[in-house]
């Protein structure tokens, strides 16, 4: 899969973005990328086109955004994100938010505690508005309820940036609306964070970095 990004006009921070995933160190000035991909993206969210290729997309998207009608929308199985979209427009994600879906989903499996949800199941949807800004959730299935978010991050976030946010929203989740503690270690959650652009676990009680996000199962015995 090829990654894109956008012009510097277009990937603006909103105002009120969570200070921990941008600060200047943590995102580079500059990134390049294929061209051609961008002008794929550009060509299809530009809204003076939107009118003459809202037919075609929508041929192609499983659902509209909420909170955008105009969004590119992609679903990524939880259990094999690295595999890429089952569906979707023909451009391709960028490849820090799936590589961010797949290191989540990894962790999904460890360390869950509360009642019994089968998140193998699950199917991201990741969309990116007329704005760039991004959205993750999953739709519904038997057991455990969908959920949407975003607006935060924009598409060209780095790979730390995408993943802590991505395990924060999904842990909210869980912890709000389904009874479910992830990942609980004895009496506590664990919680993500960003340290030295790295997006990590780490154990809020001594403040101990645990282990990189997408890596959780391989500690959860230790």
């Amino acid at each position: 899969m090829s990654a894109f990004s956008v012009p510097d006009s277009a990937s603006k921070a909103p105002e009120a973005r969570p200070e921990r995933f941008v600060t200047p160190e943590q995102r580079p000035l500059v990134r390049t990328h294929s061209r051609d991909v961008v002008a794929d993206l550009q060509s299809i969210l530009d809204s003076s086109r939107l009118t003459a290729t809202r037919t075609a997309m929508m041929s192609i998207m499983p659902r509209v955004d909420p909170w955008n009608e105009d969004s590119l929308i992609w679903r990524i199985p939880v259990v094999d994100s690295e595999s890429g979209p089952i569906e979707g427009p023909d451009v391709d994600p960028p490849v820090p938010w799936v590589k961010a879906l797949a290191a989540v989903g990894r962790d999904l499996r460890c360390l869950r505690y509360g009642r019994y949800v089968d998140t193998d199941k699950l199917v991201w949807d990741l969309s990116i508005n007329g704005d760039y800004y991004v959205f993750v959730g999953w739709q519904s299935i038997r057991g455990i309820g969908g959920f949407n978010t975003g607006g935060g991050l924009t598409m060209d976030a780095s790979f730390g940036e995408a993943a802590a946010w991505i395990a924060e929203v999904v842990q909210d989740n869980l912890a709000g609306y389904e009874f479910v503690q992830w990942p609980s270690r004895g009496s506590h959650l664990l919680v993500p964070r960003l340290r030295s652009a790295e997006a990590v676990w780490i154990d809020p009680h001594g403040d101990v970095t645990i282990c990189p996000i997408g890596t959780l199962c391989e500690y959860a015995d230790r």
